[in-house]
C-alpha cells in the first residue's frame, strides 16, 4: 500500500508546474500547446507502374510503355508537366520459395501535385484506367502552413505564460522576466471517408484540413 501510495503522488506531481528553488531567484517551469487548423490548398499523390517478368528486358519495356500511357493521359487531364515528378525508380529480382527461378519487378513512382482538390479522386482513376497499377496515399498540403505554424506558436507561449501566471498566484509570488523557452512542432492532415453516393461516382478524396501544433517549455522567475 505504501508503494501504491508513493507511485501516486510522483504522478501526482509530475503533471503541476515545475518550481526550483536553485541559487538566486525561485523559478517555475511551465508547459503551453496550441493547436491552428486551415483547410488545404493541394495535395500530392504517388502513383505507381509496377510490371514483372522473367526477363528483365520485358519488364522495362512494358513498365516504360505503361508509364507512357499514364504521363499522356495525366497531360490531358490538365496535369503540367512541373506537377510530375519521379519519386522512385527501382528494378530488383524476386526468388521463388526454392530460391532458383525468379522473375524482374520493376517499379517507376511519381508524385503529381493536384492543385484543384477536387480533381484529386479523378486524377487517380484517370492515370489507374491508363496503365498504373499502385496508389501508394495522397498527402495534403496548405500554402498557409507558415504562417499557422507561427500563430500556433504566439498562442503557446501565451497558455504557458497563462499557466505561469496562476502557479505565481498560487505560491503568493507575482511572475518576473522568462529565463527559457525550448518550443517544438507538429501538424497533421486528415482525409474524411467517402459517402456511398460519392463512391458511385469514382474515387472520392475528401480532405479533412490540416493541424498545426507548437509546444512551448517555459521557465520564468518567480518574484
Amino acid at each position: 500500500m505504501k508503494r501504491i501510495v508513493i507511485i501516486l503522488l510522483a504522478l501526482l506531481l509530475s503533471a503541476l508546474p515545475l518550481f526550483s528553488l536553485a541559487e538566486g531567484a525561485p523559478t517555475v517551469t511551465v508547459n503551453g500547446a496550441a493547436t491552428v487548423s486551415v483547410p488545404a490548398d493541394f495535395a500530392k499523390v504517388n502513383l505507381a507502374v509496377e510490371t514483372n517478368a522473367p526477363a528483365v528486358a520485358d519488364a522495362l519495356s512494358e513498365n516504360a510503355d505503361r508509364m507512357a500511357q499514364v504521363l499522356a493521359a495525366l497531360a490531358d487531364a490538365g496535369i503540367p508537366a512541373e506537377d510530375i515528378v519521379t519519386d522512385r525508380f527501382h528494378v530488383y529480382t524476386q526468388y521463388d520459395y526454392t530460391g532458383e527461378k525468379h522473375t524482374y519487378n520493376v517499379t517507376n513512382a511519381l508524385t503529381v501535385t493536384v492543385r484543384e482538390l477536387g480533381d484529386a479522386g479523378r486524377l487517380i482513376d484517370i492515370a489507374l484506367s491508363a496503365g498504373a497499377n499502385a496508389c501508394n496515399g495522397i498527402t495534403f498540403y496548405s500554402d498557409a502552413a507558415a504562417q499557422a505554424n507561427d500563430d500556433a506558436l504566439v498562442a503557446a507561449i501565451a497558455e504557458a505564460r497563462r499557466k505561469a501566471e496562476l502557479a505565481a498566484v498560487a505560491c503568493g509570488k507575482t511572475l518576473g522576466d522568462l529565463v527559457s523557452i525550448n518550443e517544438s512542432y507538429g501538424s497533421y492532415g486528415g482525409v474524411r471517408l467517402a459517402k456511398a453516393a460519392d463512391m458511385a461516382a469514382g474515387t472520392a478524396i475528401l480532405p479533412d484540413g490540416l493541424d498545426f501544433t507548437a509546444n512551448v517549455t517555459a521557465t520564468f522567475e518567480l518574484k
